[in-house]
């Protein structure tokens, strides 16, 4: 369920990623949202990103069918609580665990994940790569440089598409029989060349390239 507003009625403990704090606000209506702020001193220019990540989600949402939280409000430091930072603030999107859930291996401790599962079943493995192909071929530019057979020609004259650096399926949020419900985490994303999408995805087989 999204955000809907309305009387707030509880705060969830902070929580942190690489990149970014975030906080969640539930609402007595049922709805939720996320406030996100940087993390000091983990990124140049955290307020030039914000804005991107904001024109990106407000462009995916418009003209892709990608599953995106709804930006409610975004601004500057002095606009947060105690000045804490640049934010967004979006609606929260219900799930049960995200896409590296599907491929990982089972048991294994958490700080030697991910590793693709090497007895995973290739019914899986099409299902949950079916769609992370289905975000990236959603985005519009891709989809009509593709119908117009331009993929495969090199060159610098554009047009340039969407690229995002962090797309991989730990930012793929599904339910629990890993059918996606979001993608999150679209703060650097840019308009590269199209050549970049004849390498493959450094997160094909989960672990980190060497």
């Amino acid at each position: 369920m999204g955000a809907k507003g309305g009387i707030p009625d509880s705060l969830s403990t902070p929580q942190k990623g690489a990149f970014n704090a975030w906080i969640r606000l539930k609402f007595v209506d049922g709805g939720s949202a996320v406030m996100r702020i940087p993390m000091p001193g983990k990124t140049m220019f955290p307020a030039e990103k914000i804005q991107r990540e904001v024109a990106v989600m407000r462009f995916l949402a418009d003209k892709t069918s990608i599953s995106l939280p709804l930006v409610l409000h975004s601004g500057a430091a002095e606009e947060s609580p105690d000045g804490l930072g640049p934010f967004i603030i979006m609606e929260f999107i219900e799930h049960e665990c995200d896409l590296v859930d599907a491929l990982n291996t089972p048991d294994i401790p958490y700080e030697e994940r991910p590793i693709l599962d090497p007895c995973i079943s290739n019914e899986r493995l099409h299902f949950i790569y079916g769609q992370m192909a289905d975000i990236m071929l959603a985005r519009c530019l891709f989809q009509r440089l593709a119908r117009e057979g331009q993929l495969s020609k090199y060159g610098n004259q554009g047009p340039f598409p969407l690229v995002n650096d962090d797309f991989r399926p730990a930012n793929v949020l599904s339910n629990a029989k890993f059918q996606v419900t979001g993608t999150v985490d679209w703060e650097f994303t840019y308009a590269g060349p199209c050549e970049f999408a004849y390498s493959a995805p450094a997160w094909l087989l989960l672990e980190l390239p060497e």
